[in-house]
């Protein structure tokens, strides 16, 4: 792939070399095929497919699911003020559908990933290993904290559950605002200092094995589409916050 990009580049900068006399004249002695033919097209179209089904590295995968924690936390800031204004009845079931979120993509798929495949390569790390030990200590604390408002709310519909009190709304608040604080550090600490170590840490063909499990356990989750379900479901409580349309912010 990267001879062929080569090949093309050559091509198209011998098309303005007409003055350059010998140097022009030597590179564009045999000059490359700049049309490709049938055959070619065909190779290449073989290629970029094969290219396409190849799954993300451990690293891109990993960052994917960082940026959809993150829309999570947007999520999580927003509802932690209105949950502090008492005529907005809608913040705690939208609260409990993201905290359900939080729950299947973040600590039950994501953070399981790092534990199992990620962490081990670094807990022996003389530089690293008391990152990775603080790291899980924060792993086990969000999940308290999304456990304490996944039990304040119960399921959808439960008769069981009255609306929550001006206190319980406060003390809900204040757990999204833990975990935006949690998560906003760890997040960016995993990505500067782990993530992007793993590429000189390991060998391509055991990455490669890696992103295969990778792909694996997502399918086996969140089915053939992987994330498209939870993205919908994120962006359906964006719109209803009127988080989902970007703005220019002064």
């Amino acid at each position: 792939m990267h001879g062929r990009r080569r090949e093309f580049l050559v091509a198209v900068a011998g098309l303005g070399l007409g003055g350059l006399g010998g140097a022009g004249a030597a590179l564009l002695a045999s000059p490359p095929r700049i049309l490709p033919s049938k055959r070619q097209e065909k190779a290449a179209a073989a290629e970029s497919k094969s290219d396409a089904d190849e799954p993300n590295s451990p690293p891109e995968d990993l960052m994917l699911e960082h940026a959809i924690q993150e829309r999570l936390l947007g999520v999580y800031e927003e509802l932690a003020d209105r949950l502090r204004t008492p005529q907005d009845q809608r913040a705690p079931d939208l609260l409990r559908q993201a905290a359900a979120l939080v729950r299947k993509l973040h600590e039950d798929f994501h953070q399981r990933l790092e534990e199992e495949y990620i962490f081990p390569h670094f807990e022996s790390h003389a530089q690293l290993g008391p990152l990775v030990k603080t790291l899980k200590a924060q792993h086990a604390a969000g999940r308290l904290v999304t456990e304490s408002i996944l039990q304040a709310l119960g399921a959808a519909g439960d008769p069981a559950k009255a609306p929550p009190a001006a206190a319980a709304r406060a003390t809900l608040a204040q757990a999204c605002r833990t975990t935006v604080r949690l998560c906003r550090p760890h997040m960016a600490r995993e990505a500067t200092d782990l993530f992007q170590t793993l590429y000189d840490l390991l060998p391509t063909a055991k990455l490669d094995r890696m992103a295969e499990k990778f792909e694996k356990r997502q399918e086996a989750v969140f089915g053939e589409d992987e994330f498209k379900d939870v993205l919908a479901q994120i962006a359906a409580i964006e719109k209803e916050l009127g988080l989902f349309e970007l703005k220019v912010l002064p």
